[in-house]
């Protein structure tokens, strides 16, 4: 589905960042970024998203977790 429409890995991205799903947002970031860059180029904005989740994503793991 993603190959057809790239717009689907960033949409599913945000919703699994909602989800507090920091490592499916990741994944579903970097294919959106994949598909772009086989039709061209990916955005620079999809790149910073990219790097913000993979902050977002180290942050997490580094946080205790809540009994």
């Amino acid at each position: 589905m993603g190959d057809q429409s790239p717009q689907f890995f960033i949409d599913l991205s945000r919703v699994r960042e909602r989800e507090g799903k920091y490592a499916d947002a990741l994944s579903a970031a970097e294919q959106y970024v994949r598909a772009m860059e086989r039709v061209g180029a990916a955005p620079e904005w999809a790149r910073e998203r990219v790097a913000l989740l993979q902050k977002k994503l180290a942050d997490s793991a580094a946080q205790p977790a809540k009994n």
